[in-house]
């Protein structure tokens, strides 16, 4: 509970979670995990929830993070260790910036396109079924997936893997985007 607690500070202290907005989840065994509770700010968690991870789709405690489901499904379908939602700025923004349905963002900066190469980009309302599903099957070859104007979710084999990789993700997409914004889309050329 307290590395919880670390990464959540690490992550509101960064501005990757505002208010109560976000959640952060780690397998305890393999049909087990903790997650971040409902409405309470990540850097100051202080229920989490067990959820059995093949088992409690259907049975989310009302206390539990309204992601849960997104959670379980991740668990469900990959070897992940640790679970990492934000909605940083910049990857939001870009995020809009996309298809309406399923597309992808290339990073344009050495370190995004070595350790990212690109980011998918799915639709589904927050805490929804279809969101889960879409999710958890673009996580089941990448580490990270963004959520059209909602946010990011990153996974990794711990949750210092998870929170680089959040990390990462927002860099590029600032990067991304300033470059977008000094260069004129038509000339290449500064604004």
């Amino acid at each position: 509970m307290i590395e919880l607690l670390t990464y959540g500070k690490m992550l509101a202290k960064h501005g990757y979670v505002e208010a109560n907005l976000g959640n952060i989840s780690k397998k305890i065994d393999d049909e087990h995990i903790l997650i971040s509770g409902k409405g309470i700010p990540l850097d100051q968690l202080g229920i989490l929830t067990v959820h059995k991870i093949k088992n409690d789709i259907n049975n989310i405690p009302k206390e539990a993070s309204s992601e849960s489901i997104v959670h379980l499904s991740i668990y469900a379908l990959t070897k992940t260790e640790a679970i990492i939602h934000t909605h940083p700025l910049y990857a939001v923004v870009l995020s809009l910036t996309l298809g309406r349905y399923k597309s992808t963002l290339y990073p344009e900066d050495e370190e995004g396109v070595y350790y990212l190469k690109d980011i998918p980009s799915v639709i589904g309302a927050s805490g929804s079924s279809e969101l889960a599903y879409n999710v958890s099957q673009a996580l089941k070859e990448r580490k990270c997936v963004l959520v059209r104007g909602h946010g990011l979710f990153a996974i990794g084999d711990s949750l210092e893997e998870a929170y680089n990789i959040t990390l990462m993700v927002e860099h590029s997409c600032k990067i991304k985007y300033l470059k977008d914004m000094y260069f004129n889309h038509d000339s290449k050329t500064p604004a």
